[in-house]
């Protein structure tokens, strides 16, 4: 019988993930008490990810990975960690796999696809990956094989249709067939109670009027000529590189290719040299790039900080227009009809207004 006094849930990222996002779900894991205890573990450094795979060395080209090569970080981020073999270790990672799943287990190891939430719902996506977090440590303690393949608003739906995860979200349950496998399965029930009170959790953000966010009339964005950015009159408070980020995401409306964030970089630097008063020459890079080239012609391997800043301007727009509104506002990474990842803010040019005399000043903003 699995009766552990308590289980342990290590949740990590690949090397260009969001650390913040990693914090944010852990976080909400962790605001629901119970015999699951769940820690956020250090991100993967670019050094191991190259060790176990060397596709890293552009990730943002990186098409997908398998189910095999996913498995394979998980496991050699366990043995790296020292982690025990009882313990679920959790990968969430931006990169696509080749089946297109939100997420899988093998025993106790984790993967959780973790961008393109933004095309599901409004709802911040750390949401959602806590959900696939729970979701995944129960179908491995049932040690599930067969998917509901219909929906019914159960953990254990497959959502072949990828918006149909929606339902499940809504409904936070777990079916009586379900739980009666669980129970069959001898897995302890203070854990089972642990993991209803977490999707319940996460239901209460899902119930909101459809219609509210069909009918809600946005107010615009204004950018001033100084760079200032605020939202019905709401000033926003951003550092210099999340400001940077998105005031050049909002003058290129129709958006900007992840794998192409180095290649368009200059847009950046235009903003950032304007609204800086003593800029790094090599800030850009740092956030965009793979690779820092350096004026004496050496270069230097990078971690990008392209996404804690995407997430650092996420929060500032949180925190002036509320939740609810957030993904309307913030930058957005979205597949388009293509399948290509495009990064990008989901308004309209009219919803748009970037004062003349900064686009003056900046004249090479856009694309």
């Amino acid at each position: 019988m699995i009766n552990l006094s308590y289980m342990k849930a290590h949740v990590f990222c690949t090397p260009e993930f969001s650390n913040e996002t990693i914090k944010g779900v852990v976080d909400l894991l962790k605001s629901v008490p119970g015999r699951i205890q769940f820690y956020e573990g250090e991100s993967m450094t670019p050094g191991l990810f190259s060790m176990l795979n060397s596709k890293f060395e552009n990730p943002d080209a990186i098409d997908s990975l398998t189910f095999e090569e996913f498995f394979h970080l998980t496991k050699g981020y366990r043995n790296s960690e020292r982690i025990k073999k009882e313990d679920f270790v959790i990968l969430i990672s931006s990169i696509p796999n080749n089946f297109n799943w939100f997420s899988a287990f093998k025993n106790r190891d984790v993967f959780i696809h973790g961008g393109e939430w933004d095309q599901i719902s409004n709802v911040d996506s750390k949401f959602e990956l806590a959900y696939q977090c729970v979701e995944n440590i129960f179908q491995s303690l049932i040690d599930l094989e067969e998917y509901h393949q219909t929906s019914i608003g159960c953990i254990n739906d497959f959502c072949q249709n990828k918006s149909e995860i929606l339902l499940k979200l809504q409904t936070g349950n777990i079916c009586k067939e379900c739980l009666d496998r669980a129970i069959k399965k001898d897995v302890d029930g203070p854990i089972i109670a642990h993991i209803i009170e977490i999707i319940k959790k996460v239901r209460e953000a899902f119930v909101v009027s459809v219609r509210f966010f069909e009918e809600v009339n946005l107010e615009p964005v204004y950018v001033d000529e100084r760079g200032n950015i605020s939202i019905g009159g709401i000033k926003i408070e951003m550092e210099t590189l999340p400001k940077t980020m998105y005031i050049t995401f909002l003058a290129n409306i129709e958006g900007i290719r992840s794998d192409e964030k180095c290649k368009k970089s200059h847009l950046f630097d235009e903003v950032y040299n304007f609204i800086k008063a003593h800029p790094d020459k090599y800030a850009i890079q740092k956030m965009c790039c793979n690779k820092i080239k350096y004026r004496n012609g050496d270069t230097e391997n990078n971690k990008p900080t392209f996404e804690t800043y995407r997430t650092k301007a996420k929060t500032a727009i949180k925190e002036a227009v509320g939740e609810s509104l957030t993904s309307y506002y913030c930058i957005n990474l979205i597949g388009n009809s293509d399948n290509i990842r495009m990064l990008k803010v989901n308004l309209t040019n009219e919803k748009v207004n970037i004062s003349p005399e900064f686009l003056n000043k900046n004249r090479n903003i856009s694309k």
